[in-house]
């Protein structure tokens, strides 16, 4: 069985900075003081879930939020995603390049509630081919993205 392991680590890897932690946000108290049957809810630090992604390997890249959102919905979707594509968007929102500093989980599911996720067979580009850097930028792509993302 193939699947997906999250772990919520945020693990570096010499100078690569990778998954950056969340920052402290009000709304993150509201599912802090839930109660569940008279307890705490507590959530998983990791979680494996069934299922076949496209692609596991982002290789020494800073892509890890990318693969992550774009490997939950593949399993949910049964559809193969542009983690290029969800890079690009996450750099246009957060303003830096994440293929240099990474990004935080909730700026990158923001971009797949916003601005959707692009097929992998209508990405214009494999990062793998072209550097990562140039995929994270967004001047780089071109409008026909967003109208089929």
């Amino acid at each position: 069985m193939h699947g997906l392991i999250l772990a919520g680590s945020g693990a570096s890897f010499g100078s690569m900075k990778g998954l950056i932690p969340l920052k402290y946000d009000a709304r993150d108290r509201v599912y802090q003081r839930h109660r569940f049957f008279g307890r705490s809810a507590t959530l998983p630090t990791d979680l494996m879930l069934p299922g076949v992604v496209s692609d596991r390997n982002q290789l020494n890249s800073q892509f890890c939020t990318a693969y992550t959102t774009c490997a939950l919905a593949e399993r949910e979707d049964n559809k193969a995603y542009s983690r290029e594509y969800q890079a690009q968007k996450t750099s246009l929102i957060l303003g830096h390049d994440i293929a240099s500093t990474g990004a935080d989980l909730r700026s990158a599911l923001k971009v797949a509630i916003e601005y959707g996720l692009l097929p992998k067979d209508r990405s214009p580009f494999d990062w793998k081919l072209v550097r990562d850097g140039y995929a994270a930028n967004p001047q780089n792509w071109p409008e026909q993205a967003d109208k089929d993302a």
